[in-house]
């Protein structure tokens, strides 16, 4: 039998999941930036200078090192050099940023008064799920971009992807 100890104990969790998961999907968001400037700043211009395998996987290696020390307003800017984007666009992603660094910096601090009381964590759920929406949008606007500039699409790179998973599977 449960009490209602339980239920709130569980809607507790809820909240502390869906901060999960509004953390996981800025963190996807911040590396679809890396995976395009990555793409349009290294893997497009075929980087010179290496002259094996080992050199360009060096090479490659450090560019993102570089990339993963960035933080993500560091990240924006160096992808608007990379990609041209209209106003909309910039506007989502700068907006996308600033939420993240709230619910990564702030969310907790700032909206702490509501979490004792069931309707206050029910908002908490809300601002989360908002959260998570615009960080998925970012991220997928950002694709579509990369997609766009590298010819390929959604559905070809999740058939690779399919291929490529088929052949892990049956080499283990």
């Amino acid at each position: 039998m449960r009490s209602d100890t339980d239920d709130e104990g569980k809607h507790r969790k809820d909240v502390f999941a869906h901060l999960g998961v509004a953390v996981y999907k800025a963190n996807v968001f911040e590396l679809g930036l890396i995976n395009a400037i990555y793409f349009a700043g290294f893997v497009e211009p075929r980087r010179k200078g290496a002259e094996t395998r080992e050199d360009y996987e060096i090479q490659a290696e450090r560019f993102l090192e570089k990339l993963y020390d960035k933080t993500l307003g560091q990240l924006l800017n160096c992808f608007f050099q990379y990609y041209e984007v209209d106003a909309a666009l910039k506007a989502q992603l700068i907006e996308a940023k600033i939420h993240r660094n709230y619910v990564a910096h702030g969310f907790v601090r700032e909206k702490a008064e509501l979490f004792p009381v069931k309707a206050g964590r029910d908002q908490l759920i809300e601002k989360l799920l908002q959260a998570t929406e615009l960080f998925d949008a970012a991220d997928k606007a950002v694709d579509r971009l990369v997609f766009q500039r590298s010819g390929t699409s959604e559905e070809k790179l999740n058939d690779a992807l399919g291929a490529h998973l088929k052949k892990i599977e049956r080499s283990s």
